[in-house]
Parts: structure tokens; C-alpha cells; sequence
């Protein structure tokens, strides 16, 4: 992954046009995103070369209180893009899929919460996140959406009309990155 991530920079640096790596804030995201902008990654794109820019998602408020409340430090957050979607819904839907799925995957994942919170919050918040209630926030923040029913996860989120603020947020503070209406950090 490192040889393709430094050969798609090298073409890059040759075009003209403005490119903006936007990266899950989760640990595979901030690593990548480290290996371009040493050490300094943030809510906010950073140049890496004329016309590039490395990015990691901006947590919305509800993944913040939840990282708070169940004491998740900054570098074992797991923050995908489903996430930027209101809690409340996409934790409905993502019950709504899981339960509509019966593959070994699915069940596996039933029973599981993201590794990386282990480190961080130790055995007694890791037991409470695995039996969190199906569909709460803490259940869906604490699992993310099964890697099989991302797409069909984001195709529902549009044609149920969730609310896309927190998105468009990012999208217009990248429309003005790439026409350099605004400066980044």
C-alpha cells in the first residue's frame, strides 16, 4: 500500500489540478496521513506539495461525547465516513441491515467492537460497548458499518434523506481548499 500511496503522490505532483486526500480519522486513516504530512494531522487539509492537500475526517459532536463518555483516547478513535450521518438514524439502519444479512461475516461481527478500543479503554467499557444495545449510538460507534453493507448503508442514507450537514461541511470547506478561497493550516 505504501508503494501505490507514493506513485499516485508522484503523479499528482505533476498535475495541475488541486487533489485532496481525505482519510477516515481512524488508525489505518491517521497513519496514512501521517506518512504524507509528518507529524502534524488535523480537522483541517494541510498542504503536502503545490497542489495537494492531506485531510482526516472532522468527528461530529455526537462521536465526540461518545469517545468522551466511554474515555476512547484521540489515537484509538475509529471515525469512518458512515459516521458523519446523524446517530440516531444511521445506528437504525445499520440494525436494519445487520439483521437483513445472515452471513458468517454479519454474525462474527454481532459479537465484536473495534480492536483498537481495547488499549484504550480496558476490559469493563470494552464488555458494556459489546452488549450495548442494538442500534443505540454506544452499539453503532463502537462496530461501525460491516465492510459488506457500506454501499448498500450509504445508498439507504440518500434515499431515506438522512440530514448531510456535517458532509456538506467538509465538501464546502474542500470546494474552497481546491479554489483557493481559503487557506489551509
Amino acid at each position: 500500500t505504501e508503494s501505490h500511496l507514493a506513485d499516485i503522490t508522484q503523479l499528482l505532483f505533476r498535475s495541475a489540478s488541486k487533489t485532496i486526500f481525505l482519510f477516515d480519522d481512524d488508525k489505518a486513516g491517521r497513519g496514512a496521513a501521517r506518512k504524507l504530512v509528518k507529524p502534524t494531522i488535523g480537522p483541517e487539509p494541510i498542504a503536502y506539495g503545490e497542489n495537494t492537500f492531506v485531510w482526516v475526517l472532522d468527528r461530529t459532536a455526537d462521536f465526540k461525547l461518545f469517545a468522551k463518555r466511554r474515555s476512547i483516547a484521540t489515537e484509538q478513535a475509529f471515525f469512518t465516513a458512515e459516521f458523519l450521518y446523524p446517530v440516531e438514524p444511521s445506528a437504525a439502519l445499520c440494525l436494519e441491515l445487520v439483521e437483513a444479512t445472515r452471513t458468517s461475516e454479519i454474525e462474527l461481527w454481532k459479537k465484536q467492537i473495534n480492536g483498537d478500543y481495547w488499549p484504550s479503554v480496558g476490559q469493563k467499557i470494552c464488555g458494556e460497548l459489546i452488549s450495548a444495545e442494538p442500534g443505540s449510538a454506544d452499539w453503532f460507534y463502537s462496530r461501525g458499518v460491516p465492510e459488506s453493507l457500506k454501499r448498500r448503508f450509504a445508498e439507504q442514507a440518500l434515499a431515506r434523506a438522512f440530514d448531510t450537514a456535517h458532509i456538506d461541511a467538509i465538501m464546502t470547506k474542500a470546494t474552497s481548499v481546491i479554489l483557493d478561497r481559503a487557506a489551509p493550516e
